[in-house]
C-alpha cells in the first residue's frame, strides 16, 4: 500500500540542471527536471546506464555522464552517441510525480488517492503561508515511528533538550 501513496523525495531546488539521488522504501531513485515546463520525472536509479544519478540536463534531456546516452521525460533512450541512429530498447522506469509546494512528490505504482492538499498555501501562495526547508536528513525508522514522534510533540522538551536546531 505504501507505495501508492505519495511522499515528498526532494526540494525543487534540489533539481535544478542537475538529478538528485534519494531513497524511498529501500529503493534508490533520482529526480530530474526537464525543460519547457513539464512535472519533473522521478527515474529509477537502478538502470543498466553507470552513474545516471550524478547525470545532467542536456536540451531537456537526461544524459549519463558515463556513456552518453539520453533519455526523454517519459525514460525513453534518445540518443546513444555511440552508435548514431541507434534507439535500443533500453529505457528508465518512471514514476508518477508532481510539484506542490516547493517539494518534489512521488508515488512508486499507481497513486491510492490524490496528491495532498493544502487549500491555504494553493489558495494564495502569498496569503503568509510559507514552505519551511530544513537540510535533508536519512531516517532509520518506519513511517509509523515518525508519525507518531511529530504527533507527540511533549517529548521534544525531555528527549532532545539537548539537540540544537542547526
Amino acid at each position: 500500500m505504501l507505495e501508492r501513496l505519495w511522499f515528498q523525495v526532494a526540494r525543487e531546488s534540489d533539481v535544478d540542471s542537475v538529478t538528485f539521488a534519494t531513497s524511498l522504501l529501500g529503493v534508490g531513485w533520482f529526480c530530474s527536471a526537464p525543460s519547457g515546463g513539464r512535472r519533473p520525472p522521478v527515474t529509477a536509479a537502478r538502470t543498466g546506464a553507470r552513474g545516471l544519478s550524478l547525470g545532467q540536463m542536456r536540451d531537456g534531456q537526461l544524459e549519463c555522464p558515463y556513456h552518453g546516452w539520453r533519455f526523454n521525460h517519459a525514460g525513453v533512450c534518445t540518443l546513444v552517441p555511440s552508435q548514431p541512429g541507434a534507439h535500443p530498447l533500453a529505457g528508465l522506469e518512471t514514476v508518477p510525480a508532481q510539484t506542490a509546494y516547493g517539494l518534489v512528490w512521488a508515488c512508486l505504482d499507481e497513486p491510492y488517492l490524490p496528491m495532498p492538499s493544502i487549500p491555504e498555501m494553493a489558495d494564495d501562495p502569498d496569503d503568509g503561508w510559507e514552505t519551511g526547508f530544513g537540510t535533508p536528513f536519512e531516517v532509520r525508522c518506519g513511517l509509523r515511528s515518525i508519525t507518531e514522534n511529530f504527533r507527540d510533540s511533549s517529548h521534544f522538551a525531555f528527549v532532545h533538550k539537548g539537540c540544537s536546531a542547526t
